[in-house]
């Protein structure tokens, strides 16, 4: 009789066990700021299409076994920082019980562990005999110092347990059910962001995904690079876009770093809006010594190439004007031809020049591929940290001065493009003037005429 008293015993206890998990229906998850701390552990992100800031609950479910609609909304910390949660639940009974999160984080071949402690839930009323319940934690561990993370998945799992009020320790004897899941992505930025408003999901997306696992700056920013690289010319926007330069531009749509991530079905870019793009993705990443440079020629010719133009023509018989509109000062992106078709290059006294359309070859390749992008520019942007520069627009990384990066490198070269007509004949010749007057750099690189 006690045998069999016992084993009913044992089913009793076993069938409300199993019942009763059914009753703990998991609802949303929030992640909030920890204020014990500090607030700026935790980071706001904007949407790429509107510009909002994502809302909480970051998860929601409308079925208890999370098979229904669910949202999982990205979450960011900085590094260094606990996670604080606060889960909403349902339970059909009123009795108070004990709740815990388990993550599972691995770590190369190992894993560990980061624990939402075990605590009694919260009651918040009931609806329609379902009991509103609530639990609110922090994190036991924190993410690594300055380490750089990507969780695709950041998964918690959430356990219940019989709560005995006569149990002087009733976590450490808790006996814990599993009655749900939450999933969401989660970055791990290197440092605070220096510019909170252009923490957009592609920024921190993309810095978080190409230097995840990376804690030394000039790795990250060399990781944060390589997708830019005129080898690779691939960077992507959240939505999988290639972002590509002066592709289908016109002078509104391709200007700033709004819209290019908030364009609908194209990534395309001038290059200040590229220049903002890859400023805000390492400014997301608490790197903030990256400033942006407005490359342009002097602003008006000097006395020299005056004197010579004086020297070569008569200026009282032609007209001659700075090209291109109304602007003076240009850079233009060529592969010049100069071993070819030496007769038509000029030399105004001690200045080299060359026709503009009878050396210029196809532009350099641009961001995303383009083969040809537009190559005269009034003026062009890049960022510059230390002694690099480095161009996004066209892929082009320089450990360099900034001289000599204008001086020497012919692929973007600093120069203008000047208009000189004969009033007589009506001949228009195209000049192109390269360099700095007797730029030892550039003399072996110009071929003058025979």
């Amino acid at each position: 009789m006690l045998s069999l008293f016992l084993l009913s015993n044992f089913s009793f206890t076993f069938l409300y066990a199993q019942t009763f998990e059914h009753q703990v229906c998991l609802k949303n998850v929030s992640f909030i700021e920890d204020n014990s701390t500090t607030p700026e552990e935790y980071i706001h992100i904007k949407q790429d299409q509107s510009g909002l800031v994502y809302e909480v609950p970051q998860y929601s479910q409308n079925k208890c076994d999370g098979t229904g609609r669910t949202t999982k909304n990205p979450v960011a910390y900085v590094s260094g920082s606990k996670v604080k949660v606060r889960m909403n639940f349902g339970q059909m009974c009123a009795e108070d019980i004990l709740i815990r999160g388990i993550v599972n984080i691995a770590n190369g071949n190992t894993s560990t562990q980061m624990i939402f402690p075990c605590c009694a839930s919260s009651n918040e009323g009931n609806n329609n005999g379902e009991f509103n319940k609530y639990y609110t934690g922090t994190s036991d561990e924190s993410f690594t110092l300055e380490k750089v993370r990507y969780f695709e998945n950041f998964d918690i799992d959430w356990q219940w347990s019989h709560l005995d009020p006569a149990d002087k320790d009733p976590c450490l004897n808790a006996e814990w059910i599993s009655f749900g899941t939450s999933s969401n992505p989660i970055y791990v930025t290197h440092k605070k962001p220096t510019v909170a408003a252009n923490v957009y999901r592609t920024t921190i997306h993309f810095g978080c995904t190409e230097a995840h696992n990376k804690s030394v700056e000039s790795s990250i920013i060399a990781h944060i690079w390589e997708p830019f690289d005129e080898n690779n010319f691939n960077p992507a926007r959240f939505d999988g876009e290639i972002f590509t330069y002066w592709k289908k531009c016109n002078p509104v749509s391709c200007v700033d770093l709004p819209t290019l991530l908030a364009a609908p079905k194209a990534a395309d870019a001038r290059c200040g809006a590229l220049a903002e793009l890859l400023k805000a993705i390492m400014t997301t990443q608490g790197i903030g010594s990256f400033v942006t440079l407005s490359w342009e020629s002097e602003s008006a010719f000097g006395n020299d190439l005056m004197s010579d133009l004086n020297n070569e023509f008569d200026l009282s018989n032609i007209n001659w004007d700075y090209t291109f509109g109304l602007e003076s000062r240009f850079m233009a992106v060529k592969k010049w031809d100069f071993s070819s078709a030496s007769n038509n290059f000029f030399k105004l006294g001690s200045w080299k020049c060359s026709p503009q359309w009878a050396n210029g070859l196809l532009g350099i390749a641009g961001q995303g591929k383009v083969a040809n992008p537009l190559s005269l520019h009034v003026n062009h942007a890049n960022l510059k940290m230390g002694n690099t520069i480095y161009d996004p627009s066209y892929g082009y990384k320089e450990d360099a001065t900034y001289i000599e990066y204008k001086n020497a490198n012919l692929d973007s070269v600093n120069g203008r493009i000047i208009t000189v007509q004969n009033k007589t004949t009506g001949v228009v010749n195209y000049y192109y003037w390269i360099g700095t007057k007797n730029d030892p750099l550039l003399l072996d690189l110009i071929v003058t005429e025979n």
